[in-house]
């Protein structure tokens, strides 16, 4: 017997019905637009060209938790080596990000 507000959060919504029926409300919130990718992008580097958000926004269909993560590895580089990551290096990490996005599911079925 729970009687606060419980939040959750998954990118993966597919569990039972019976675990997903004692939620009251579900939403989904979509992959925001590539306006608004670039905005992310240059609101967590700010040292790079307009055109490079644009770019990165363009090329990368992450989420903003994944720009966050990538964000986060600049700032870690940065500490570590001393210097700024330049657009190069973001695409690195961009390309990183990106190997863990198979399409292939493993150890479920739907």
């Amino acid at each position: 017997n729970f009687d606060g507000i419980l939040i959750c959060t998954t990118n993966y919504p597919h569990f039972d019905p019976a675990f997903n029926r004692r939620f009251l409300f579900q939403l989904k919130f979509q992959k925001p637009s590539t306006t608004a990718k670039a905005e992310i992008w240059r609101l967590k580097l700010p040292n790079l060209k307009d055109v490079e958000y644009e770019m990165l926004a363009t090329q990368f269909d992450f989420s903003g938790g994944q720009i966050d993560n990538i964000s986060r590895k600049a700032e870690i580089h940065e500490v570590l080596y001393g210097s700024e990551v330049n657009y190069n290096q973001i695409i690195d990490f961009c390309s990183a990000e990106t190997l863990g996005m198979s399409k292939v599911k493993i150890g479920f079925v739907s």
